[in-house]
């Protein structure tokens, strides 16, 4: 099965727009992004929990030297094997959680859809 999604969706969209001012732009290193700390990621998520939103996966950043680095750490969510808005929120707060646990004051990213209601067999 595989499913439509536009990530330029409305609810990645509002939470960009809604949580930006607590984020780190993304923009200088070509990445059409914000990263947030781990108090504010964990907004973000009960916010895409509530709106019922699906979290595909994201990814960590660190700063250092006044600079922000990609750290090459990531997590996916596989909505081909369940669309289930739940469980995505779950494992990306198990994944930043632990993540955070190890390797505290990073930023994280997270890449969200709306509800997907159409699909391809």
């Amino acid at each position: 099965m595989i499913y439509l999604c536009n990530y330029y969706n409305k609810l990645q969209i509002k939470v960009n727009d809604t949580f930006k001012q607590y984020g780190h732009d993304l923009r200088i290193l070509g990445i059409n992004e914000y990263a947030y700390n781990f108090e504010n990621i964990m907004r973000i998520i009960e916010y895409v929990k509530i709106s019922n939103g699906i979290i595909l996966g994201g990814d960590v950043y660190k700063i250092s030297s006044n600079s922000i680095e990609g750290t090459y750490d990531s997590w996916f969510y596989d909505i081909e094997r369940n669309n289930d808005s739940y469980k995505s929120v779950k494992k990306s707060i198990d994944y930043i959680t632990n993540y955070n646990k190890v390797f505290p004051n990073n930023l994280y990213t997270i890449v969200v859809i709306d509800y997907i209601s159409s699909q391809i067999r």
